[in-house]
């Protein structure tokens, strides 16, 4: 598999913030790099994992909901970095998620991660399928914004047989 590695700076310039901020991300494993000597490296797919699970550290949309940003290399920036995506556009992977709800009767709703994933056009990202946290109920990432928007909150998580329950606020 190949893989092709930024440098902070690169980084930085994609997501329009400081190199100081990006050197801290690593430092606190928020974003993961290989470190060779005194620099470090990030490797893009590792990169575009950050940016989806990270999302509301991006630049915030205007009110036409569409940001453009700056091409960097192959990268443009929006929700979810993708080498795939074309155009620069911001788009929230999980608006579907967030309408869907809206459009639910009832105080409680309860969807397997397949559902889920039917609903958003595409997988939940490996940190959804392992990690608690990824549910949370917290408006710095944009899975919860999106819910917690819609006017629900997650609950009774099943991450062994992957589902999950969405109750209105």
């Amino acid at each position: 598999m190949n893989h092709h590695f930024l440098t902070p700076a690169q980084v930085a310039e994609i997501l329009q913030v400081t190199e100081e901020t990006i050197m801290e991300l690593l430092e606190n494993h928020a974003l993961h790099g290989v470190r060779v000597g005194k620099v470090w490296r990030i490797r893009d797919d590792q990169f575009d994992d950050f940016v989806e699970n990270n999302a509301t550290a991006l630049p915030t949309a205007s009110t036409d909901d569409e940001t453009s940003f700056p091409e960097a290399d192959e990268y443009e920036v929006g929700v979810r970095v993708s080498k795939r995506q074309r155009g620069g556009k911001k788009t929230n992977r999980y608006a579907a998620l967030a309408e869907y709800l809206k459009r639910r009767s009832g105080g409680l709703v309860r969807l397997s991660f397949g559902e889920i994933e039917k609903i958003i056009g595409g997988p939940l990202p490996q940190s959804a399928q392992d990690h608690r946290a990824w549910w949370a109920n917290d408006k710095f990432h944009s899975q919860g914004k999106a819910w917690m928007g819609a006017g629900w909150i997650s609950e009774e998580l099943d991450l062994e047989g992957k589902e999950i329950s969405f109750s209105r606020r």
